[in-house]
């Protein structure tokens, strides 16, 4: 019995023989087989909440709040960190076991803003933390929630990229409108994680419990896709598209055939999309 089934269909049944570098467009839908039995996981998860100072008042309140309802949520296998940063960088919670709840309630309850924003040095913190799970089969999820812009963008992207490999999805949370949408959503992308556009502070609460429940169902982690072309085809562009959007970067095999990618986690009952754009060859004639 196969974990995953896979539906493929093409946009058409049909190209013109004689004409290179035609396009045709690929669907692919992953679903994990609802009869087969999976087991569960422990999350590993690392929570990353910007205290500068714009987060003063109601902002932090809720992160506070939302950050403390998540760990309630958590089952005593589960592990949790959490990690605040501003100019400096501070571990709250460090890496453990979800058991003793209620110093870590008090932690985050002692969590006030500062100033600056540097949010590359708290994602090497945050990261560093959850990679005490190192050797442990669980789901690695981190959480980012900030209101603003940061030093170090392209250290916080560069980083993502790195815990990609590492099978660590990242949700970005931005909230009011001035932090950095195209950094968030590119860090975001670049670990199948979400992009989340928060427009008040009561939102942190509904949407952090939301995202973290939704990591915690996954079902098949480590998930890799492979697919073998025909003689002369090539691949433009794959992109997941649902449950959420990104490019991916498939590494191709020695026989220039073969490319292969990390789609990360699979959901029970959640089926994954995936579009493929490949260039045809001309028939020979």
């Amino acid at each position: 019995m196969s974990e995953v089934n896979l539906e493929c269909k093409l946009a058409r049944d049909y190209a013109l023989e004689n004409t290179a570098g035609g396009l045709a467009y690929l669907l692919i839908k992953a679903t994990p087989n609802p009869t087969a039995s999976f087991g569960s996981l422990p999350l590993n998860l690392g929570i990353l909440i910007d205290v500068s100072a714009s987060m003063k008042g109601d902002k932090i309140k809720y992160a506070r709040e939302a950050s403390k309802l998540v760990i309630e949520s958590l089952s005593p296998n589960d592990m949790v960190s959490v990690v605040i940063f501003s100019d400096g960088v501070k571990v709250i919670v460090p890496h453990s076991e979800a058991r003793e709840k209620a110093s870590m309630m008090s932690a985050i309850d002692k969590i006030r803003p500062a100033s600056g924003t540097r949010m590359f040095k708290g994602m090497e913190t945050a990261v560093a933390e959850m990679r005490k799970a190192t050797g442990q089969a669980c789901i690695n999820f981190m959480i980012i929630l900030t209101d603003g812009e940061t030093e170090g963008g392209d250290l916080c992207l560069q980083i993502a990229q790195q815990e990609m490999k590492n099978r660590l999805v990242i949700s970005t949370f931005g909230i009011s409108d001035k932090y950095n949408e195209d950094l968030l959503k590119s860090i975001a992308d670049a670990t199948l994680g979400k992009i989340f556009h928060l427009q008040t502070a009561e939102q942190i609460r509904s949407y952090f419990g939301a995202e973290v429940s939704a990591a915690r169902t996954a079902v098949i982690t480590n998930v890799i896709l492979s697919l073998t072309l025909a003689d002369g085809v090539k691949i433009e562009e794959i992109h997941r598209i649902f449950p959420n959007s990104a490019k991916l970067d498939p590494m191709i095999g020695p026989d220039g055939k073969t490319h292969t990618m990390d789609i990360n986690n699979l959901t029970i009952n959640e089926p994954s999309y995936f579009g493929v754009k490949m260039i045809l060859p001309a028939r020979a004639s």
